[in-house]
Order: structure tokens, then sequence, then C-alpha cells
């Protein structure tokens, strides 16, 4: 069994619960070229996204794994007055991965990386059906 330590500390920001929804799985996007992309992206895999836009690459990416699969995307997150973009890699995919009990839904993502770009910008992130969360740094 993984053992994984969370840093939710963007849940404790005071709109955390009014802006957010929650899902009870990723959203497939609308967008062909993300679907496609993240269908294909091998671990190694680089990129650099708006964060909305990440987002749904990140759920087409999860969304195309088997069963009980879990990705590790290592993020940079930079601000500018365009925007949050991520710069991302593919770190890894982890087969029948034991998510953490505190790890959150993906109606909260987006919201999550934002915080983070502020807080801590350079991140491991994890996602599976359903489920994200931020490593702790230790």
């Amino acid at each position: 069994m993984q053992a994984f330590t969370v840093d939710a500390r963007y849940l404790d920001e005071e709109d955390a619960f009014d802006v957010n929804q929650v899902l009870e799985n990723w959203r497939p996007s609308s967008n062909v070229f993300f679907r496609r992309s993240a269908a294909n992206a091998p671990v190694g895999f680089k990129g650099s996204l708006p964060v909305a836009d990440f987002t749904q690459w990140v759920a087409d990416h999860v969304l195309s794994l088997p069963s009980h699969t879990g990705v590790i995307v290592d993020l940079s997150l930079a601000r500018s007055d365009a925007g949050t973009t991520v710069q991302f890699t593919v770190a890894g995919h982890v087969p029948d991965i034991d998510s953490p009990i505190d790890a959150d839904n993906p109606g909260f993502f987006e919201y999550a990386l934002q915080w983070f770009a502020v807080h801590r910008p350079s991140i491991r992130a994890y996602a599976t059906e359903g489920l994200f969360w931020v490593e702790e740094m230790k």
C-alpha cells in the first residue's frame, strides 16, 4: 500500500467551498486535440498550457488510463498578467494506486493549481479516477 502525504492548504481559503463544485469524476474535454494528446502521452511527455486547458488535458489523460491507474505530473506554475501557465511533465503512471483519504475531487483542481501558483509554484500532483492530490513537500 502506498502512503502519500497531501498538501491541501488551498482548502483553508475562505472561498474554497463557495467557488468550487463537487464532481464525481473528471469531465472529458470537448477539445479533440487535448483528447488525442492526453491519450497518447507517455511517461516523460512535457508540455505547457494555460491552467484551464491543463485541467482539461489532465482530465482526458486520466480518463484514457486503465482502471485504477494514476498519473504523476510534475508541475511548474507561472503567473502573469495573461493568467497562470502550467509547465508539466508526466513523471509516471501508478497501477493499482491507493488514493489517500484526503485526496480531493476534480472540481477543485483548477482552484488548487491557482493557489499553488501563488504559494508553492513547483509541485508534484497525482490524479486518478475522480480524485487528485498534491504531495506535501518533505
